[in-house]
């Protein structure tokens, strides 16, 4: 039986018609298992106007899974 295999996307995600920078969305699955996590883009976290985009995600340098 062959093993499945990895896969890895990662998108930006940007907010607004400027295209402000927001973050970054990783998506990987390794056979049966799947995640996602994601980051907030530095720019966005030093903007006056930052916000959180969810109550799961709140600010912070740190990768969110």
């Amino acid at each position: 039986m062959a093993a499945a295999a990895s896969i890895r996307q990662q998108v930006q995600v940007c907010i607004g018609k400027a295209g402000l920078p927001l973050g970054s969305l990783v998506y990987v699955r390794q056979g049966r298992r799947e995640h996602c996590a994601f980051t907030y883009d530095k720019a966005w976290l030093t903007n006056p106007a930052r916000f959180n985009v969810s109550t799961d995600l709140q600010l912070m340098s740190s990768v969110i899974q």
